[in-house]
């Protein structure tokens, strides 16, 4: 029995000793990111509206359909790691993002038949996450790590139907069915966004190139508020929800790491298929 006690401990030194010394990662890094997300396709999968009039309420569900939204955002970031171990690095991101996306539906809610294009343009928002990444193996250099990462946002904006900015084309259209009327409304999609995978890496001197890839999941939720004053009826409002998923979750990744000098190191990465971003990352170590 001490014989098999001592072969586990001996193992478990032999895989977790050369973790816990190799690699120059330092304890605390901190880093401002730079994010463009020029292609993200999502699919339409439904939702659900309630119409207000007086002395009645309708409600109608939003089938889903294979639509395609296309959508795009830019975010910067502050991110502070924690590395308590060589193979182990936690991190917590905040920042600010927008987000935009752009449809095209041959069967809008109340004109069925007649398509139409909807765009919603998000303000700049507050963005907040979290994530680790785990060492598996360090050998001269070669790195082979697991990450995952987590983000949550949930910008509002304006909404547009053919480019005509929504409030200016429901007025028309309250003048053109109902006499007259005002319009006020509000639009909001809120994001989690969670991504996991692995990374190969090599080191050249001050030179760190990887390669890799993971899998990518973001269901955005569109709420959409209409209240209205439309001539002949007084009063309507119009409560309505869209959802929808990303189109594909796989993603593929390479870039690079440069010691620039000392503490101080730059990350450019290039995602490509479930999502196109390039980033870049400025990061000093202590």
């Amino acid at each position: 029995m001490k014989k098999v006690k001592f072969f586990v401990l001996a193992l478990m030194g032999t895989l977790i000793l050369p973790a816990l010394s190799s690699g120059e990662d330092k304890l605390l890094s901190f880093g401002l990111e730079f994010e463009n997300i020029t292609d993200r396709d999502l699919l339409f999968t439904g939702g659900k509206a309630v119409i207000t009039t007086p002395g009645r309420v309708d409600h109608k569900v939003l089938e889903s359909s294979d639509e395609v939204i296309f959508s795009k955002s830019g975010r910067v970031f502050l991110r502070c790691s924690f590395n308590p171990l060589n193979f182990l690095s936690i991190h917590g991101r905040v920042g600010f993002t927008n987000l935009e996306w752009d449809m095209t539906t041959l069967n809008p809610p109340g004109a069925p038949g007649e398509p139409q294009n909807l765009k919603f343009k998000g303000n700049i928002s507050f963005v907040w996450g979290a994530g680790a990444e785990l060492g598996i193996f360090e050998i001269a250099g070669f790195k082979a790590q697991l990450f995952a990462d987590y983000l949550k946002y949930k910008p509002d904006g304006k909404f547009y139907i053919n480019d005509i900015e929504f409030e200016e084309y429901e007025e028309e259209q309250f003048r053109i069915q109902h006499g007259g009327g005002e319009v006020k409304y509000t639009i909001d999609t809120a994001v989690d966004e969670v991504s996991a995978g692995i990374l190969f890496s090599k080191r050249f001197g001050k030179f760190t190139p990887y390669l890799g890839g993971g899998y990518i999941n973001m269901s955005p939720k569109s709420t959409f508020v209409m209240e209205g004053t439309p001539a002949d009826i007084g009063y309507g409002r119009y409560d309505m929800e869209f959802n929808s998923k990303m189109k594909d979750n796989i993603y593929f990744v390479g870039g690079v790491n440069i010691n620039i000098l000392g503490p101080l190191y730059l990350n450019i990465s290039l995602k490509t298929k479930a999502v196109s971003t390039l980033s870049a990352n400025l990061n000093l170590s202590f």
